[in-house]
């Protein structure tokens, strides 16, 4: 197994480093699904518009390991604004935008959450200010909330997942389907 898929090797890692790190090597380009037809992107530019969703997103006021709501359709959309939440040292939770509007508000109250990002948000907040600096994150630290309970259920069940944790699972999912450098995976969204 190649050393890029060991997940005992991204387990010390956060997000906002695996990113800089892909940005900064040159990494072979992603595609992200867009208006129908497949887009690529080269890392560095996904890395540019986080860091403006980032700087934007410090700019008005957010704190560190503060949740940030995403409300997402769009899988490139959802990937920057959720990028750049963890590079301005926030967690990201993910709302099912099909989920009835108690449910959600049910899930923004339990993460008390202040910002609630949507698609149209992204591009907006990408052309910011970058941050120059990305937040100090420690492998251990909470990435995203990932709310289990079905719509209606409560109590509430939120599981905290970490940057390491996130990391390694990807890292994990690259060796169990066997991909090599470079190769790429089309996810659906959300």
């Amino acid at each position: 197994m190649p050393a890029w898929a060991e997940p005992r090797e991204h387990r010390s890692q956060t997000l906002g480093g695996l990113l800089a790190s892909r940005a900064a090597s040159g990494a072979p380009a992603i595609v992200t699904p867009g208006g129908g037809e497949p887009e690529v992107r080269a890392w560095r530019d996904v890395a540019a518009a986080a860091l403006g969703v980032a700087g934007s997103l410090r700019e008005r006021g957010l704190e560190p390991l503060e949740a940030v709501a995403l409300r997402s359709r769009e899988p490139e959309a959802g990937m920057i604004a959720a990028l750049g939440v963890w590079l301005a040292g926030g967690i990201a939770v993910f709302l099912d935008p099909d989920a009835p509007a108690d449910h959600q508000a049910a899930q923004l109250a339990h993460a008390e959450c202040r910002f609630v990002l949507e698609d149209a948000d992204v591009p907006e907040l990408a052309a910011g200010p970058p941050v120059v600096e990305p937040a100090d994150q420690a492998p251990g630290d909470v990435a995203c909330y990932a709310h289990v309970s079905p719509p209606g259920e409560r109590p509430l069940l939120a599981v905290k997942l970490t940057h390491g944790a996130l990391c390694a699972a990807g890292a994990g999912l690259a060796a169990a389907l066997a991909l090599s450098e470079g190769q790429r995976v089309a996810c659906g969204w959300p």
